[in-house]
């Protein structure tokens, strides 16, 4: 973080500089008179790269009322930047991205207490702004498609940002699904341990993540959500069992690790067909063999 400091009284800044500088933030302090003496565009440029400004007014001597002060706290909150007020005067009290103290020992009393929060949404803001810059908006939908592009860098920016885990693409897909569609076991893990929902259905088949991964014959991210605790109960949107779905690709190994599992042969779809039953139909002799050891219940 990058503390812009505007003051009146030097002797004042002394002790805000110091408590900043303690919790590891940067600061920087200029004096009312060296920013009258800025151009507009000047102060644009100046102040753009800090992070929070604090004004310093504690003698309520009309600081608050300069046009460079209001300008300034124009740029700060237009950004969501924090300006912090101390002053006993209230003229920014109540107004968003603004927070008023009494004097100085108040608002390093409030830097202290509060510095973890304050860095957390001072790189929330930062990788936001970022993500702009370069021109991508923050949505599921771009986030997806980076992820399909295996662009970490990228990807964990929009998460930084405070994207929710469990967001769901335009064509209703959720973020967790699509890792599971591409195949890609860090993702997967990496979506898990931002606290993904591992049984989230997406819209557009009513698959989980592990009927996805079942569908992609993808072995091993379905074993990993397997042991994570993925649902192996919920039907698909047609009406499909993740049985059904494993026995439709032929792939016994899969049927098997489902079956250990406890992913029930004898649910019936939508067309009144079990995962057994279409084994039998089409003549699966591996993976009949594989069923029998799980006999029909009564």
């Amino acid at each position: 973080m990058n503390f812009l400091i505007i003051y009146c009284d030097s002797k004042k800044i002394d002790s805000v500089d110091s408590s900043v500088k303690k919790l590891d933030f940067n600061a920087s302090g200029i004096s009312l008179a060296d920013l009258c003496n800025k151009k507009y565009n000047e102060i644009f440029d100046f102040t753009a790269d800090f992070s929070h400004c604090v004004v310093i007014d504690e003698a309520a001597d009309s600081i608050l009322e300069k046009p460079q002060i209001q300008f300034i706290s124009g740029l700060f909150a237009a950004k969501k930047k924090p300006v912090y007020v101390v002053s006993s005067s209230a003229l920014f009290d109540g107004l968003e991205s603004f927070l008023n103290f009494a004097d100085v020992k108040a608002f390093t009393a409030f830097l202290k207490e509060n510095a973890k929060s304050l860095s957390a949404e001072c790189e929330k803001r930062e990788a936001f702004d970022k993500l702009i810059s370069m021109g991508i908006s923050f949505t599921a939908t771009n986030l997806a498609y980076y992820m399909e592009k295996e662009k970490t860098d990228i990807c964990e920016l929009f998460f930084t940002a405070g994207i929710d885990p469990d967001s769901f693409t335009d064509t209703g897909v959720p973020l967790l699904c699509v890792a599971s569609r591409c195949d890609n076991m860090d993702q997967i893990k990496w979506l898990l341990e931002k606290g993904a929902d591992i049984n989230v259905i997406s819209k557009d088949r009513g698959y989980t993540p592990v009927m996805d991964a079942v569908w992609r014959k993808d072995y091993d991210i379905a074993k990993l959500l397997i042991e994570k605790g993925a649902d192996l109960s919920v039907m698909s949107s047609e009406g499909q069992s993740i049985l059904v779905l494993a026995v439709g690709n032929e792939n016994a190994k899969i049927v098997e690790l489902l079956l250990e599992n406890g992913a029930d042969p004898d649910i019936k779809d939508s067309m009144g067909m079990s995962a057994r039953g279409y084994a039998n139909l089409f003549k699966k002799e591996e993976i009949i063999k594989l069923m029998e050891k799980y006999p029909e219940k009564k």
